[in-house]
Order: structure tokens, then sequence, then C-alpha cells
């Protein structure tokens, strides 16, 4: 591509910097330039070259052409990525994580692109009333949650639910599911309703393990409840009409009413309620300790003053001595996130399925999957080694 003129380009990279909600000096910073350089390429009187096009576009969350002229990119999938970079600039998220928003966004239209080839239908969700007003009664969201667990699972619901365990059902459904490293007090997940793909959750990969269980219920609630929003970005510290309708769907479903006390029963035959029972039932539900303790106090099985001296207790630490594994998320550790789990599994079936096929070469897979070679060849090798050892397994008859 050859060097670009300014002019109308640079009008159109100063409404794609304010449409993605960056300042020219954090566009300045993140690309290793200088404020002025920014401002003198968007008032057209710096030529802007290849790279530096490209680099933009890709922080922006757009192709390069995009910014060369008119997009032939279809108004549904336009009117969505608009709305998810106008959230994110409402929201004052951080410049870091407006630029993995936008990594996140040309991922999403890769896959859309993919999926498109082989002809992958939009999933279908049963039909239910959207309770989106503002005030909807408790116990419409709880019927609404149990509808959703019923679905999920065919009626029969575990009363361990674990994250994985959760994303494979959510994904058998077409419901594909990011975990995504962002700022750990900034976003907690969003959900995206794609034109072509339907249904799209992300949850952010550096928040506590049992937080992201809650949040991946919460984005199922937003699913489940809120289908005529395109864009909802759910907050760690904002509690809006519909973050609490979701987070009464999410409690609902993980932490039923009579599970936790069928359950409560089982760990605690006679005397008060301790710390140790509610250590083991939050780890029992993969749930955090203080979400927990919100829902005991829900379904009054603890007082407010039970729930304020409870609060004080450091959990990890009990959870330690009763011989409880402790997560590294639990310790302020944020464990990197490999590839092969950072996307949905259809994705990199679909990625996969165009490398075998032919149609893109190594190099390629690499690219769309963030990934070095390396990386990418252990993978394959795991998974061979994996398949080959299921093969050779004898089973007595």
């Amino acid at each position: 591509m050859r060097a670009a003129d300014g002019g109308n380009l640079g009008e159109r990279i100063k409404r794609a910097r304010e449409l993605a909600g960056y300042t020219q000096t954090e566009v300045a910073e993140l690309l290793g330039k200088s404020r002025s350089t920014i401002a003198e390429i968007e008032g057209g009187r710096r030529r802007v070259d290849s790279l530096l096009l490209r680099d933009l576009a890709s922080l922006f969350g757009i192709a390069p052409w995009e910014l060369l002229g008119p997009s032939p990119e279809p108004r549904a999938a336009t009117v969505v990525r608009e709305a998810l970079f106008r959230n994110v600039s409402e929201d004052g998220i951080s410049a870091g994580d407006r630029k993995e928003l936008a990594t996140f966004w040309q991922v999403v239209e890769r896959f859309a692109q993919l999926a498109e080839k082989v002809g992958r239908p939009k999933p279908g969700l049963p039909e239910i009333p959207n309770p989106t007003r503002a005030s909807v009664p408790q116990y419409v969201l709880e019927g609404a949650a149990n509808d959703a667990s019923a679905w999920l699972t065919g009626g029969h619901k575990p009363v361990n639910w674990e994250s994985d365990s959760l994303r494979k059902q959510l994904e058998e459904q077409g419901i594909p599911v990011f975990l995504w490293p962002l700022d750990r007090d900034g976003i907690s997940g969003l959900t995206l309703n794609h034109p072509r793909l339907g249904p799209i959750l992300l949850v952010n990969a550096s928040q506590l393990r049992w937080r992201q269980l809650f949040t991946l219920a919460h984005e199922l609630g937003h699913v489940w409840l809120h289908r005529d929003q395109q864009v909802v970005i759910s907050r760690t510290a904002e509690r809006t009409p519909l973050e609490r309708q979701a987070d009464a769907f999410a409690a609902e479903f993980l932490m039923p009413e009579a599970e936790v006390k069928k359950t409560l029963a089982r760990l605690q035959p006679r005397g008060e309620l301790g710390v140790a029972q509610i250590v083991s039932l939050h780890r029992v539900f993969g749930v955090s300790y203080k979400a927990m303790l919100v829902r005991l106090r829900k379904l009054r099985i603890i007082q407010e003053d039970q729930f304020q001296r409870l609060s004080a207790v450091p959990p990890v630490s009990i959870a330690a001595r009763l011989g409880y594994k402790v997560d590294p998320t639990e310790v302020g550790e944020v464990p990197e996130v490999p590839f092969y789990e950072r996307y949905p599994r259809e994705y990199l079936e679909l990625v996969f399925g165009a490398w075998e096929a032919g149609e893109i070469g190594e190099g390629k897979v690499a690219q769309l999957l963030d990934t070095d070679r390396y990386s990418l060849n252990e993978y394959v090798r795991r998974v061979e080694a994996t398949v080959a050892a299921q093969q050779k397994e004898e089973v007595p008859m």
C-alpha cells in the first residue's frame, strides 16, 4: 500500500478515533508518536504511510481500507461496532482496555467471515418475555434463571458449577465465550449481539476466578433478558437497572435456593452457621465468598449483623486450612491466558479447519490466534498426542 494523502483521510482518522473513545494524547502514547504528529495527521498536514495507517486502524478496531474510503461492511455490523465503542467511550474505560476491545472486535469480524464461509447458522434461543423495564419483580427474574438453566442443561443442573463447564455448555448451544485479559477493576464482562453470529460473551480473565463464573452467568442473564440490546458492558462498580437484573438472574442461576439449603444441611447438620461452612459452600457452588454471603443474606439464612461480621473474615487463609487448593487469582496473581483458552472453541475449529483445507498457512493461523509459531505447533502436538492416546486406550468389555 502506498502512502496515503491527508485531506479527507485525516477527517476519517479523527472520526474513527473519537468513535473509539481515544484522545489524541492516548493515540500518540499507544503508537509511540507525539501528540503533534497525530494532530497534523488529522488536520491533513502530514502524509500517512501504510504501516502507520495499519496501526491506526488496528487501534480503532477497523480494517485499514475503512480509513481510505466508504466501508462496504454490512450496515448491521457497523451499527454494533459503533454501539460497542460508544459504550466504551461513555464508560470512561482505560486506553489499554479500549485497545484490547478494538482487537476483540477485529477477532469477532474474522470469526464472522470464517463462519459465513461454512454456512454457520445463528443460534436459536427460546422465545421468552423480555423484561427490560427498570422495575421487574424478583420472581420473574428467578423464573427466567430457572428456564435458562433447564434450556442449557436439559433440566439436569449439577450443584457444582465450574466456569469451564458452564462455558462448554454455552458454546454447545452456539453462544461463543471469549476469556479476555483486561484491567481487573474495569470491565467485568460484556454481551454483544452480532448480526451474523448472534450473542457473543466476553469475560475478563484478569478478575478473581470465582468472579469469572458469576460474570459468565451475569452475561447469560443479559442474553436471556435483554436481547434487544446490541451491546451491554458490565462494569465492576456499576449497578444500572439492567445490571441489577442480570445480577439477580446470575444469583438464582448459580445458587438456587433449594440447592443452597440442601447443601447447607449436609455441611452444617446442627449448630450456628460458621465461616468454615460458608467457605465450603462458596467452593461447592464455584462463586466468590462475598457472592455467597450476599446470597445467604438475600435468602434470610444469615442476618445483617452476621453478614457484616463474616465479611471481615479472610476466606483464603481459612480455605487453605480446610485443605482447599488456593487459586493464583485469590492471592493477586493474574495468570497468562493461553491462546487456546482465550478464544471460543468454535473459532479455533474454524481457523484450524481453514488451515487443514489449505485455505490459509501456518503464519496466518498464528496471526489469527495472536500467538507465535512455536506455541501454535506445541499446542497441535499436544492435541495430536491426546487423540493418539485416546485411540490406543483399551476398554474392558
